[in-house]
């Protein structure tokens, strides 16, 4: 999993993207501006490259996305750790964090040994029947 600040900096360029995104939309269906002398060339509404109007819903659709992205990057600067915070509190952090690492490490190599254990006693057992097989086929011939 990414660290904080590698979360908050993929939040924040999603945020950019999705403002970009919107001010294009604005671009697209904004109506165009007169010009003195230009109101001929320019047609009444703006249109997209296939010729439709965008749907009514965009603005809606990018203000809620912005406004998610925003409150996920708001929550992800709240959780970062604050330039004051106790030095001991980090190393006790620190150290309950080494002990669940070793915890989970023992747990894992138990877990393998026992497993390494169960799979030789499975080839042994496959072995007995493939030897038992072999017998039967001898005394059926």
């Amino acid at each position: 999993m990414c660290d904080r600040i590698t979360q908050l900096q993929d939040h924040i360029n999603q945020l950019a993207e999705q403002m970009c995104n919107a001010i294009g939309i604005l671009q697209q269906t904004a109506p165009p501006s007169s010009l003195p002398g230009f109101d001929k060339l320019l047609s009444p509404y703006a249109k997209t490259e296939t010729g439709e109007i965008p749907p009514e819903d965009f603005p809606a659709l990018f203000a809620t996305l912005i406004t998610r992205s925003a409150r996920d990057v708001d929550y992800l600067i709240d959780q970062l750790p604050a330039d004051d915070a106790n030095l001991e509190l980090q190393i006790n952090a620190i150290k309950r964090t080494d002990g669940q690492s070793k915890d989970a490490v023992r747990n894992l190599m138990s877990t393998v040994k026992n497993g390494h254990d169960l799979l030789s006693r499975i080839q042994a057992a496959l072995a007995d029947i493939a030897e038992c097989e072999i017998q039967i086929r001898k005394l059926d011939i």
